[in-house]
């Protein structure tokens, strides 16, 4: 009769080979029928024992020194054979063939188009398909994937519930409501931003046009400009009230600081303007000029504005 012993080959279960061409065999050093690479993981685990003989005059350290090597040995074709076992199962040795192979370069497990959150899980789970077959980690992957999704649904209906929704035929009514709110809601906000923007334009040219017309001004009128501020700053501060002219242009915190520098809201536009053009053309890359700030400005004001402008995000630091 047939032999059974440990190493029969009747109990030997035959491998199927990897479904890739002979070129990409060849390629990847893979041998089919042997199911083995020329370079194994750990090429240099058998190095342990091929220096090993058996004698007769070994005493008992000698042979439990070999036995020690023999056992490492073991261990480590059963970290080779569990690394190869995982590769095929995964198909990970299909994946690595070279581009001209015809099999697919995804993984099998990653054929499934499960979204970003799927994904996520995907990677979390790796270092456990390790310790389960294939099948098995899909499993847990799906479970985990449902439970999540479970989850997510309960948090769900009770928000649901807490808005006083109660039946399912009534969430449809309510998500399409709450997006055409969240809808007018968004085109609100976009419709304030846009007159916002509108009207710092229509501020800023009005302003502009003040300081081309001082640019255009001769160094003599700069000179008397400068003699009246410097008088003007001899006098005391003047308060800024509704009755200046272009008092409605500017916020409450820009009448404060105006306040504190005694300056009108007019001057204190024209400055801002000034600053605010010479921070544009800086982001823009472009060469300026020296601009032409109102005569007897004092630096520290200068200085002053710009921090506030900086603070309030009007332009960023420099």
């Amino acid at each position: 009769g047939a032999l059974a012993g440990p190493l029969s080959p009747s109990l030997t279960i035959p491998i199927t080979p990897l479904d890739i061409g002979i070129q990409q065999q060849q390629e990847l050093g893979y041998m089919p029928y042997r199911d083995d690479f020329e370079n194994e993981y750990d090429n240099e685990a058998e190095s342990l024992i091929s220096s090993l003989s058996g004698s007769l005059d070994n005493d008992e350290i000698d042979n439990a020194i070999q036995l020690a090597q023999v056992h490492k040995y073991r261990l480590r074709l059963q970290e080779r054979d569990r690394r190869k076992r995982i590769a095929r199962e995964y198909g990970l040795i299909a994946y690595g063939a070279p581009a001209i192979s015809k099999t697919p370069k995804t993984p099998h497990h990653f054929k499934k188009k499960v979204g970003k959150i799927g994904r996520d899980l995907s990677e979390r789970l790796k270092p456990f398909s390790q310790f389960h077959t294939l099948a098995e980690h899909r499993l847990l992957f799906d479970n985990i994937k449902r439970e999540k999704e479970i989850k997510a649904r309960i948090k769900e209906l009770i928000r649901l519930r807490k808005n006083g929704i109660t039946k399912l035929a009534d969430e449809e009514v309510y998500v399409q409501e709450k997006f055409q709110r969240d809808k007018r809601k968004e085109n609100k906000k976009k419709l304030v931003k846009s007159s916002m923007l509108k009207q710092n334009l229509q501020i800023f040219k009005k302003t502009e046009g003040k300081l081309e017309k001082m640019g255009t001004s001769s160094d003599e009128n700069a000179e008397k400009a400068t003699e009246k501020g410097k008088e003007r700053n001899l006098r005391p501060r003047k308060i800024v009230n509704c009755r200046m002219p272009e008092f409605e242009l500017i916020s409450e915190n820009e009448q404060n600081l105006c306040n504190s520098m005694g300056m009108s809201p007019a001057n204190y536009i024209i400055i801002r303007t000034c600053i605010i053009k010479d921070y544009l053309q800086r982001c823009n890359g472009k060469g300026i000029g020296k601009l032409r700030y109102p005569g007897g400005i004092d630096k520290t004001h200068r200085r002053k504005i710009i921090g506030f402008l900086q603070d309030n995000l009007w332009i960023g630091a420099s």
